[in-house]
């Protein structure tokens, strides 16, 4: 329950920026909690790519609601999109996802998207191990061995995205950086 969550946190904090990456285990079938034996009520099936539009729907909702309490109040939110797997039809559904996410921020002038699918994509959009790491403008291997989460220098790589945008966001209020 993401929106009970941040409202706990978030006020305690009081953040000018907030960061957030999550959602790789998202595109699967939606739930309006746990039925009473503690098993998952799912009310909506995973996304398929063809006639989600209910998923499309649910989903933006959620996360239109979790990204209008993030920026409120004058807070930048940076939502640090999901790269793609290296299997296809695990894409096809990050797809669906991605597509949803960058629907919603788009209509948020506040919230600045971080694209880890393009970071991490080939030459062509596709699926990739090995990207050029900005620092040394050399070839590395980016993921892990279970083809969807980044390793150490994927990390390293995203991170400096992400940086640019608070930097960004930071002289935007007045820092001097």
């Amino acid at each position: 329950d993401w929106p009970s969550h941040f409202r706990q946190i978030v006020p305690q904090v009081q953040p000018d920026i907030v960061v957030v990456t999550f959602g790789g285990n998202d595109p699967q079938g939606l739930t309006d909690g746990a039925k009473a034996d503690g098993s998952p009520n799912f009310i909506i099936g995973e996304p398929t790519g063809d006639g989600d539009a209910e998923w499309r729907a649910e989903y933006g909702r959620r996360v239109g609601e979790v990204m209008d309490y993030l920026s409120s109040e004058g807070r930048t939110l940076i939502w640090v999109g999901i790269p793609n797997d290296d299997n296809p039809d695990v894409t096809m559904r990050l797809q669906v996802q991605d597509e949803v996410v960058r629907a919603e921020a788009a209509k948020r002038p506040q919230v600045q998207f971080v694209d880890a699918w393009k970071r991490f994509s080939g030459r062509e959009g596709g699926w990739a191990e090995w990207v050029i790491d900005p620092r040394d403008k050399q070839a590395k291997d980016v993921r892990a061995d279970d083809g969807f989460h980044l390793n150490t220098v994927g990390a390293e790589i995203l991170a400096l995205d992400i940086a640019e945008v608070v930097i960004a966001d930071l002289r935007a209020r007045g820092a001097a950086i």
